[in-house]
């Protein structure tokens, strides 16, 4: 796709936050001559405290058993047909999905301390892209990333039942397809995983919680921009911070830009309206938005 550069490049970063926060996981914003973008953190179904408290093998086995019993509680599948149908009422060009998982369940052996073969238990990539089809929905993956992939890990339900749980958790970009492409198009898609990332202190060792950034380039009526999807760390503000700083030094800086917040966040601002972070971040081209 040629480039136009005789306009400004728009920067999006869309950010999301952590799962537990009350505001809503979906944002939706229009911009004149750029057409509508969305980020929606579809929430993989759990925030792994159960684990990051546990204090014995005891309590970890028991936290990966409750883990996946809350997930499951959550129903991901009638999730993503919910998910859909936001989506839908928008109808965005560009959409950013956080917490997309897969989740793989199996059988532990406690004797010879072994799992099983693992089985996918939810995808929720294709859940929702099967959900968008069906109620007549047009898009296509622009982008995956994976965030973090947990092995198999053995857990507890009580009374004595043992399982492996395994998960992968992409961030994603999605594009319309039923469009022209003199009305928009996209290309170069690019993603990779941030060098600073938090380490989770659990009984069988620190477990590293990687997280990770991608993009695509685009064209809106001739208008050329670069839409970043992201998950910054959302358990430490320092390691957020060197996050950010990666992505304004890296794929966040382009020469000439427009820039825009998206979204919003429940924790603490300055009077501005604006994260601290997002200061920096308009001195070096790029607004960082959250969800």
């Amino acid at each position: 796709m040629k480039r136009n550069i005789a306009r400004a490049t728009l920067v999006i970063v869309c950010v999301a936050a952590i799962w537990a926060t009350t505001v809503d996981p979906a944002t939706a914003l229009s911009f004149p001559g750029i057409g509508t973008v969305m980020t929606y953190n579809v929430n993989e179904g759990t925030d792994f405290l159960q684990v990051v408290g546990a204090q014995t093998l005891q309590q970890f086995l028991l936290g990966v058993g409750q883990i996946l019993t809350q997930v499951q509680g959550t129903n991901p599948p009638e999730r993503m047909q919910a998910v859909a149908r936001k989506i839908l009422d928008v109808q965005p060009e560009l959409l950013s999905l956080q917490e997309v998982d897969q989740w793989y369940t199996g059988t532990f052996d406690p004797i010879a301390s072994t799992c099983g073969t693992m089985t996918l238990h939810y995808d929720m990539l294709q859940e929702l892209l099967s959900a968008l089809a069906a109620q007549g929905g047009h898009y296509e993956v622009a982008v995956q990333v994976t965030q973090n992939a947990f092995p198999p890990t053995p857990g507890l339900i009580p009374p004595a039942t043992y399982v492996c749980v395994a998960l992968n958790d992409y961030n994603v970009v999605l594009a319309r397809t039923d469009l022209p492409s003199w009305v928009f198009q996209w290309s170069n898609p690019q993603s990779g995983q941030f060098v600073n990332e938090l380490f989770l202190p659990t009984p069988i060792g620190k477990v590293p919680y990687p997280r990770a950034w991608a993009y695509v380039e685009a064209q809106f009526f001739g208008h050329s921009f670069r839409y970043i999807n992201t998950h910054l760390e959302s358990f430490d503000a320092n390691i957020r911070e060197l996050q950010g700083d990666e992505l304004r030094a890296g794929h966040g800086r382009v020469t000439r830009w427009e820039a825009l917040l998206i979204g919003a966040n429940p924790r603490s601002r300055l009077p501005d309206g604006l994260w601290p972070s997002d200061h920096a971040a308009l001195e070096a081209g790029v607004v960082v938005g959250s969800n």
